[in-house]
């Protein structure tokens, strides 16, 4: 499922291994659920249905936890968020 190869998963989360303690789950029908307590943020993402096999999967942990750290003021411009393939 994920791109992000900084990625684990334990427990039914994937675990970002990153400096936040960021986690989130993910339903096979698109609903996720994205953790992340260093960063004072939980993100619902809504979903009805999994995506087609030959999409391209959007690394939503990594969108999750660059707004995070853009909102906390920690980081990155909103500029260097990846470019989603799927809609060129």
């Amino acid at each position: 499922m994920p791109l992000d190869p900084t990625l684990s998963y334990h427990d039914l989360w994937w675990i970002s291994n990153d400096p936040h303690g960021s986690c989130m789950a993910s339903d096979i029908h698109g609903q996720r659920l994205f953790d992340s307590p260093g960063l004072d943020l939980v993100v619902v993402h809504f979903g009805s249905q999994a995506m087609a096999q030959a999409a391209p999967a959007v690394p939503l942990a990594q969108v999750f936890r660059w707004i995070g750290e853009h909102l906390a003021g920690l980081g990155r411009p909103v500029r260097e968020l990846p470019v989603n393939p799927a809609a060129q």
